[in-house]
């Protein structure tokens, strides 16, 4: 049987995607450079010691990444958090602070504190009343605050298949150059097969002079059933989700994900990343889940599980991280930061 597919991203969006498939026209083009005019300038300002970043009252490790999502921050900053916990200290993860993502990084802890705010400097001085280190989820970019390892991802599924235009005329945030501030790159990929990998983290090692690279796959998990609150009646037994749902940056690799369980939803739905879901859109769902139910992606759980009916089964695909390269010197590196706060070169410049 065959799904419907309901796309209920913004117009610009879709043409954003196909623009970075396809080729970008001379006002996105133009735009990009505009956005890279003013990226090189902001990174100028601190390379020289116009800006200088905030140092933050704990150890700091940063993970972040070059593209505009789906590079697999989460999960690489849910590992670096169990580092940390292995080498006998208390991480906190701190985050931009959207629901989904704070959703997310929620069930994925072991204990130690999610802190979400806007104001990454306010979320590590509120970490350091329960936590010895902030993990820090996204914060490449954000060089106001120094940090003690910095992490860089690279997606196999993006770099090398697109060209490498800045936003808005591709999907990138920065030029290439930018890898090198990075104290190790991490190799991520989903669609990607391992061969593609490999050549990713070849070309690190020539193009840039980052010390470490390491790399990992993110492969679909456990199909888990979410506890929720007993109402209505349970479906029949052997029974799975009518319904896929996505709102993630990569939802085709989430539905073929789901597809290779042995689903075949007849509704499948691609949600804006981090965008609410309507009451129209929830009872199109729920009509069309038939009582059988949802399967949904471990960040979209936050914003659909209160928007869905109690009684109505909802299940999470999970993700897993495997490790490919480079696991056991990064681990050291993560140690290293944690017992004595040995500040990377590029902090000790003052460019974090």
């Amino acid at each position: 049987m065959g799904s419907e597919r309901r796309d209920v991203r913004g117009a610009a969006e879709r043409r954003a995607r196909r623009a970075w498939r396809e080729g970008s026209g001379p006002w996105l083009r133009a735009a990009g450079a505009l956005y890279g005019t003013a990226t090189h300038a902001w990174s100028f300002a601190y390379e020289v010691g116009l800006l200088w970043p905030h140092q933050p009252v704990l150890p700091t490790i940063s993970i972040g990444g070059v593209t505009v999502g789906g590079s697999g921050k989460t999960p690489v900053t849910a590992e670096v958090a169990r580092m940390v916990t292995a080498a006998g200290h208390r991480p906190a993860v701190v985050t931009r602070g959207f629901p989904d993502e704070l959703g997310l990084h929620g069930r994925m802890s072991r204990g130690w504190p999610v802190i979400g705010h806007p104001d990454r400097r306010l979320a590590v001085a509120e970490a350091a009343r329960s936590a010895d280190v902030a993990v820090l989820d996204d914060g490449f970019q954000h060089r106001r605050l120094a940090r003690d390892l910095d992490l860089v991802l690279l997606d196999a599924d993006v770099v090398g298949r697109v060209p490498w235009r800045l936003l808005p005329s591709g999907p990138f945030r920065e030029p290439p150059s930018a890898l090198g501030r990075a104290d190790a790159i991490v190799v991520t990929r989903r669609s990607a097969g391992a061969a593609a990998g490999r050549a990713l983290a070849t070309w690190a090692r020539r193009h840039t002079d980052v010390p470490l690279v390491a790399r990992c796959a993110l492969v679909p998990g456990e199909l888990r059933r979410v506890a929720r609150a007993a109402h209505g009646r349970e479906p029949d037994a052997g029974a799975g989700p009518r319904v896929a749902v996505a709102g993630i940056m990569k939802p085709e690799a989430f539905l073929a994900a789901v597809r290779a369980t042995g689903l075949d939803p007849a509704l499948e739905v691609i949600l804006p990343d981090h965008g609410a879901l309507s009451h129209e859109l929830a009872s199109e769902i729920v009509e069309a889940a038939r009582g059988a139910g949802v399967v949904t992606t471990g960040k979209d759980l936050a914003r659909l599980s209160p928007a869905l009916p109690a009684g109505l089964p909802l299940w999470c695909l999970e993700e897993r991280l495997t490790w490919e390269e480079g696991v056991d010197e990064l681990r050291q590196r993560i140690e290293a930061v944690c017992a004595g706060r040995r500040a990377a070169p590029n902090q000790r410049r003052g460019t974090g």
